[in-house]
């Protein structure tokens, strides 16, 4: 498989050219249907493989990028924890103008772990708001493809109920015409 050229302009490393311009057809002709369908499907293939190569491609680039971001953030978070460290001498210092110096210290060291302790407690709750690690909603979603695909099931029949009518009741009875009813118990009035 090398480089085609079509209409003066390089394609690619195709199995065939892509467009069909005179110099294509008198290279090839359409010979049947049989013969143009293997080339759609010949391009297809070729298609799907050169966009699984352009992925994996960007994810090899991204991925670089991204192993660079964290190597970077390790640095960073290592240096703040040195500035916390610093930061919590100083104070510690500072409280031992007042206290004596093991006082402050104490001090210092309940306010680090008070701090730890509710940072802790905070990203338990994130933890558990986001379980179970597992894509449930695309799981869900997942299952209900092919139920999409297969269709709408037909309905089941639903029961029929039929009423008769008597031809003199059609209008429905009265209250004079009931038994025992209001009009004095008789039925057909008077």
């Amino acid at each position: 498989m090398g480089e085609r050229v079509c209409n003066g302009s390089i394609v690619g490393k195709l199995p065939t050219c892509l467009c069909y311009g005179s110099a294509a057809m008198a290279e090839g002709g359409i010979g049947s249907i049989r013969s143009a369908a293997q080339r759609v499907a010949d391009h297809a293939r070729t298609l799907a493989r050169l966009e699984v190569e352009l992925a994996q491609a960007e994810m090899r680039r991204k991925g670089a990028r991204a192993g660079a971001g964290i190597a970077m953030l390790v640095v960073a978070a290592m240096l703040g924890f040195i500035a916390l460290e610093t930061v919590v001498a100083v104070l510690t210092a500072v409280l031992a103008i007042w206290l004596p110096v093991w006082a402050s210290i104490l001090i210092m060291l309940g306010v680090v772990i008070a701090a730890a302790g509710g940072i802790a407690f905070l990203g338990s709750r994130q933890l558990k708001a986001a379980s179970p690690l597992a894509p449930t909603q695309a799981i869900e979603q997942a299952k209900k493809i092919p139920e999409a695909l297969r269709g709408p099931k037909p309905a089941a029949a639903e029961p029929v109920t039929t009423v008769v009518v008597a031809p003199g009741l059609a209008t429905g009875p009265t209250m004079g015409s009931m038994p025992g009813g209001a009009g004095g118990g008789t039925t057909g009035g008077s």
